[in-house]
């Protein structure tokens, strides 16, 4: 995908050859420019805070900008802020190669890095998908339970894709996942759902039992961690496993010795979740 790149002192940025007049026309090239759109763009809640929303006036497209945000213990006092500029670019790149590999994955729009002092400030944008609710917000439809099992089947599906294709997400949490029920009347059938938010994703080729494991099981401890823990019981953890597994009986025997050594990591995170509720911004 052809792009332009801005790399200007303390400035760095990459577009997509599809937005680049949007880019100029929005300001974005600069990082004075970048900051004054920003202001002028709409708030909306994203995974670790806020994200912005700009209307494309010449389409129907919004896109969305979503900061690089830190997660673990520190995440309250280290925010968006890094020592290098690398990992933003890096997401947009992972991004591309998914999507020519035919991984559902909304268009990259930009990726943008400014430096603050000692640390570098970055954000990821892409096409926003109107109709789609990230997990948290689609729980807080009160779905049927008809619904909740077509989408822990959704979702699974769209981790074994993702997983097949050689990539780890590394942070694949409640917030991470689109589900997208438009056009979907039968409650029964499988919305689309999609993982976004890559800057932690890797593309390692073959993926482990363990490896697929520790996903499954870092989405489990995201659900109890956001006060969903009714969701990860054993019957939908089953639902999920079923669909991943797709009848594959040899996985699903490797994933099930897998689970009952990495389940015991679950104990750790809740250490980690009670002390970075001690952080200031926490």
């Amino acid at each position: 995908m052809k792009s332009i790149r801005q790399n200007a002192s303390g400035f760095r940025l990459l577009v997509a050859q599809d937005h680049q007049q949007w880019a100029r026309d929005e300001g974005l090239v600069d990082s004075k420019g970048f900051e004054e759109a920003i202001a002028r763009a709409r708030p909306v809640a994203g995974g670790r805070g806020p994200n912005w929303i700009f209307e494309r006036p010449d389409s129907r497209e919004q896109i969305r900008v979503r900061p690089c945000r830190r997660g673990g213990v520190m995440a309250g006092w280290i925010g968006d802020r890094s020592l290098s500029s690398a990992r933003v670019f890096r997401e947009f790149s992972t991004w591309t190669t998914l999507r020519d590999q035919g991984i559902s994955l909304p268009p990259p729009v930009l990726a943008v890095s400014r430096r603050r002092g000692l640390f570098w400030r970055s954000a990821f944008a892409s096409i926003e998908r109107r109709e789609a609710k990230d997990g948290l917000d689609f729980l807080a439809t009160s779905p049927t339970e008809a619904r909740l099992r077509a989408t822990c089947a959704g979702f699974a599906r769209a981790l074994r894709e993702f997983h097949d294709a050689g990539a780890i997400h590394g942070d694949l949490h409640v917030r991470n996942i689109l589900i997208d029920s438009a056009g979907i009347d039968d409650e029964r059938e499988a919305p689309r759902c999609t993982l976004i938010d890559l800057d932690r994703t890797r593309i390692v080729g073959s993926i482990s039992p363990r490896q697929r494991v520790r996903e499954l099981l870092r989405f489990r401890r995201s659900l109890e961690k956001a006060g969903h823990g009714r969701f990860a019981t054993k019957r939908y953890q089953a639902l999920v496993l079923s669909a991943y597994c797709a009848g594959d009986r040899a996985l699903r025997r490797s994933l099930l010795r897998w689970s009952r050594l990495e389940a015991l990591r679950i104990h750790r995170h809740r250490i980690a979740w009670r002390l970075g509720r001690l952080s200031p911004l926490g």
